[in-house]
């Protein structure tokens, strides 16, 4: 992703040791922080998520028309839609740090990619649907469960369910039966489905999402603020928890390799890698009017963002590194390192945003 210099907005900012009281009883430097607080959720918005879906929303496109071609002419292979799928998800994995806003309605974030999964939630997704008789379209699919709709389902139709299970899989989606037929239609509807997912979404923050944000109100901006940054600690909290501790166990004899994210595409690594650097690019974008607080929020991220850049650079899975004595060290490294960036991260945030971080989509009910 490239990093572009952002200005920074210190005349505003300035303002905040005025003490003249205005006729609302606020203080001129109150009114001024919550001014700059809609200013700094706006350059978010148009410098970082609006892009961020909009790469989301062409590399959905792309994967859609990669599925169309290879619906019509599936004697080409597996190759063109594997591309597009690897495509996506990369797409995906740079707006995932998002969890707010249009992306949370309509469970469109679980639609998109249902992971972790409980209780093998996504094969009984997929059995169903393929068992089917009914014609699968996007609407039909969107009647289904959300654990048959997304990125999740198609990396499992691509590189089947087992280790080792991708050449099995390409044939099945290749082959001239009624069977593989029906794979290929479900494979359609779903990068229809999430092509669709994205667009709306693009459309939502292009259009009602910013126009809200535009016009919002002190308190308001303050909340979306509080919101954004609450999402960047969560997308932290997952990389850190659910991405590698789950996999590491507690020792290399109870690793847990088939926990990982995207194992089956062997995308384990890189995700995390463009998790980070996504991260490191909210901050960035959040604290760029914050000069005191901005270097080592970003430095923050410096030895995580060089640990998983080597880790995604092996073709080693996660899982293999796990259990292996070396790798294993490399990866508590990595799960260490990005929670002292989350650790950096909040009180950067909390004070350079002047916003109060509650709890997250992780932490339960």
């Amino acid at each position: 992703m490239t990093k572009t210099g952002l200005s920074t907005r210190r005349g505003a900012l300035a303002l905040l040791g005025a003490m003249a009281l205005l006729p609302s009883g606020r203080s001129l430097a109150q009114e001024t922080a919550k001014r700059s607080q809609r200013d700094i959720s706006l350059h978010i918005a148009r410098a970082l998520v609006i892009p961020q879906y909009r790469a989301l929303a062409d590399a959905m496109g792309r994967q859609a028309a990669a599925w169309r071609a290879f619906r019509a002419n599936p004697g080409s292979g597996t190759d063109g839609v594997k591309a597009a799928y690897q495509g996506a998800a990369d797409a995906w994995s740079a707006a995932e740090d998002i969890r707010s806003g249009p992306i949370a309605e309509d469970n469109r974030y679980e639609r998109m990619a249902h992971w972790p999964e409980r209780r093998n939630a996504v094969s009984r997704a997929l059995a169903s649907l393929l068992a089917g008789e009914e014609p699968i379209t996007p609407e039909r699919l969107r009647r289904a469960s959300v654990a048959g709709q997304g990125l999740t389902a198609l990396e499992r139709l691509l590189y089947g369910e087992r280790e080792g299970g991708a050449a099995a899989a390409a044939r099945e989606l290749s082959a001239s039966s009624p069977a593989g037929a029906r794979r290929r239609e479900l494979g359609l509807a779903i990068a229809e489905g999430l092509e669709r997912i994205a667009n709306e979404v693009l459309a939502a923050w292009t259009g009602s999402e910013l126009a809200r944000w535009e016009k919002a109100s002190p308190d308001e901006a303050r909340e979306n603020l509080t919101r954004l940054a609450t999402d960047h600690l969560a997308t932290l909290e997952v990389i850190q928890d659910a991405k590698i501790n789950t996999v590491l166990g507690k020792d290399p004899d109870e690793t847990r390799p088939l926990l990982a994210e995207g194992w089956r595409s062997g995308r384990s690594l890189r995700a995390i890698q463009i998790n980070l650097e996504a991260a490191e690019a909210f901050i960035r974008a959040a604290l760029a009017h914050d000069d005191e607080r901005l270097p080592g929020a970003v430095a923050g991220f410096a030895t995580a963002r060089s640990l998983a850049d080597g880790l995604a650079g092996q073709p080693v899975p996660i899982g293999q590194l796990a259990a292996d004595r070396a790798g294993r060290m490399r990866l508590v490294l990595l799960r260490d390192a990005v929670g002292s960036a989350r650790e950096v991260s909040g009180p950067a945030l909390s004070e350079g945003l002047d916003v109060t971080i509650g709890f997250n989509s992780q932490d339960g009910d």
